[in-house]
């Protein structure tokens, strides 16, 4: 008897994340300098897709990219996970965030844009979602959720309550962060 794999999508934005750990966090006027910062694909969707992908889940995560450097950047990172990425191109730069985190776990968030979304018109595989076991969304979209909830089971972050209220469909689960 053969088992198939559960299907999840991610509907959310994938920043390009610099971290670095900060012995403390500025204070007005200083100047803090990185020491090894590192960089990721980073923000409410790439994060949760990059937990998925650990899992035997078939993933597929739907975004929109930058037409910069660091556009290339995240696509290319995210492509090699070996999931499902669906992107939507976008000729702006891409959204660029800050994360600096101090020895004891205190993180601030630096966006420096705004982040980049799918949005319903753009030509993605919308209809995927019904053969989908969940969809985790973190988008902006109240058209995409309205798609989303054609998925077994819909997770939305708190953070997207307005978009739940303007889709008019309930979500399964609810996740704070």
């Amino acid at each position: 008897m053969s088992t198939r794999r559960p299907r999840i999508a991610v509907v959310g934005h994938a920043s390009h994340v610099t971290l670095a750990r900060v012995p403390s966090l500025p204070e007005p006027g200083d100047i803090l300098h990185l020491d090894a910062p590192i960089w990721m694909p980073g923000g409410g969707g790439a994060i949760t897709f990059s937990q998925l992908v650990r899992s035997p889940a078939e993933v597929h995560f739907f975004t929109a990219i930058g037409d910069d450097a660091a556009g290339v950047d995240v696509q290319a990172r995210l492509m090699t996970s070996g999931a499902t990425i669906h992107v939507a191109h976008r000729p702006q730069e891409h959204s660029r965030d800050l994360v600096l985190v101090t020895p004891n776990g205190e993180r601030t968030i630096v966006v420096m844009q705004s982040p980049l979304q799918a949005r319903f018109s753009d030509p993605l595989p919308w209809s995927l979602f019904a053969e989908c076991d969940a969809v985790f969304f973190t988008g902006q979209d109240a058209e995409i959720l309205r798609a989303a909830r054609a998925a077994r089971v819909v997770v939305v972050t708190a953070r997207r309550a307005a978009v739940v209220a303007a889709a008019g469909i309930a979500a399964d689960v609810v996740v704070g962060s």
